[in-house]
């Protein structure tokens, strides 16, 4: 479930999309231009967008997909025509989570807002830890020097991760970060390294093993994921079907 906005010209695709994408309960917008739908993101934060390649205004492709959506956080589905969809692969591939071809099968319409909402929360949740990570470095370089007064202020740091939200559903990340403060400084890249590597293995696992989808919900290229797998040590078992 997530805050969806779809942006087309013609109102029979956005009532369409919108009666597909109701049925998993997410929070839906709609915008039948480039002036409405810039009106809409400036309000809001959105887990994913559907944006018409073909939608009215000014500027190219290109320039709608930067302009309209400038959240990194935000997964860029584009919407085009059977004839334009290699044209538009070729111009904004790279830039945007999917291209979608003309016409859509509501299962096709469903899978692609399901996985660019969980891209989009691993995305703020992967920040908001970095964010935890560094507040946590600073408190941990600001104790004192002494073991008694390290052993009063131990207290006041740990806290910080379960009050901010560190933990993930799991509890994994809160878990691996406690040990920050049982000493007078940590290896930050390496907690960093830690949170990276379980936010690709939960993604894996959510994918069913499979490297090319997992690849596509994080927003990586096939040969990106392929290098995080190697550095991180994650071997890949028998694909299991998505939770």
């Amino acid at each position: 479930m997530g805050r969806i906005l779809i942006a087309c010209h013609d109102s029979q695709m956005r009532r369409g999309l919108s009666s597909n994408l109701f049925h998993d309960h997410h929070t839906l917008t709609e915008a039948k231009d480039m002036a409405e739908a810039r009106e809409r993101i400036s309000a809001e934060d959105y887990d994913c967008a559907f944006l018409e390649a073909e939608l009215p205004g000014d500027g190219g492709l290109e320039q709608i997909v930067a302009s309209v959506v400038p959240n990194p956080a935000t997964s860029v589905i584009v919407l085009a025509s059977p004839l334009s969809f290699e044209a538009v692969v070729n111009r904004v591939g790279s830039a945007v989570f999917q291209v979608l071809a003309k016409p859509f099968l509501p299962a096709q319409i469903r899978a692609a807002a399901q996985r660019g909402c969980e891209r989009s929360v691993l995305i703020r949740d992967n920040k908001k830890l970095r964010t935890i990570v560094a507040r946590v470095e600073e408190q941990v370089r600001a104790l004192p020097s002494t073991t008694a007064e390290r052993g009063r202020d131990k207290a006041s740091v740990a806290p910080e991760l379960s009050k901010t939200g560190a933990s993930g559903s799991d509890g994994k990340q809160g878990r691996n970060l406690s040990h920050v403060t049982s000493g007078q400084s940590f290896d930050l890249s390496g907690v960093l390294d830690q949170i990276e590597k379980e936010l690709i293995e939960k993604v894996l696992f959510q994918a069913g093993g499979l490297q090319a989808e997992a690849a596509r919900r994080m927003g990586l290229s096939r040969s990106a994921l392929a290098y995080k797998l190697q550095k991180h040590g994650i071997r890949l078992s028998n694909p299991q079907s998505p939770a």
